[in-house]
């Protein structure tokens, strides 16, 4: 029996059918170039910002350097040593003594810059008002009260340097006689026998009384009486 051409083959139907739905398809797909299929847009609204830490590292107080310089301490005067009619005592090295040959004293001074009141040290005998300590203490006290401007007795006491000397410490404040400024002073006694006292007045303006009060102090520690 002869074939009939004007049918056509149901095989070839399906794979004619397959091809046009394949162009169909293949209308609506786009790929981009690596064939990665994209959809919609970026998922940030704008540039990105990159945020960089930087860290410092502060090392330990005992490795970091000092901005602070070191003060170095002058070294103290080296003391001199006074011979005061057998009597001897030492006072700082950059102090001047000079004795007063009218009235038989030394004068200690220390090195002053811009004051209007010279501290410093005198020392000279003087004729004994009482053998007793505390009567001779007594006694200046008196002189004091009607010599000085503006005396104010702060304290009076009978004591023992450290080379066994007893002595009779009289402290005060008074007036200088032209500024009127505030001064401290102390008055001390130290018997000298045959009817002699040994005085030693130190004096310095209030202001800068604690800067000397040491070397004050001092001086009247060192002194040592010449032996019988």
């Amino acid at each position: 029996m002869p074939l009939d051409l004007r049918r056509p083959h149901p095989a070839a139907l399906a794979v004619l059918s397959a091809a046009v739905l394949c162009l169909l398809l293949a209308g609506g797909c786009k790929k981009e170039d690596g064939g990665t299929t994209t959809t919609g847009g970026p998922t940030t609204g704008g540039p990105t910002t990159t945020t960089t830490t930087t860290t410092t590292t502060t090392p330990p107080a005992s490795t970091r350097p000092s901005t602070t310089q070191s003060a170095t301490a002058a070294p103290a005067a080296a003391t001199q040593t006074f011979n005061y009619n057998g009597v001897t005592f030492e006072y700082p090295g950059d102090w001047k003594a000079e004795k007063a040959p009218e009235e038989d004293g030394v004068d200690l001074r220390p090195p002053v810059d811009n004051t209007t009141w010279q501290p410093g040290v005198y020392i000279d005998t003087r004729p004994s008002t009482d053998a007793d300590l505390a009567t001779a203490m007594d006694a200046a006290v008196t002189d004091l009260t009607g010599g000085k401007t503006g005396f104010h007795l702060v304290g009076k006491k009978v004591l023992t340097s450290p080379a066994r000397v007893k002595y009779a410490r009289i402290e005060y404040t008074s007036l200088s006689p032209e500024q009127l400024d505030p001064l401290t002073q102390w008055h001390v006694i130290i018997p000298l026998g045959g009817g002699k006292d040994l005085t030693i007045r130190a004096n310095a303006l209030t202001a800068t009384w604690p800067k000397y009060e040491s070397a004050f102090g001092n001086i009247v520690d060192s002194i040592r009486l010449p032996k019988k």
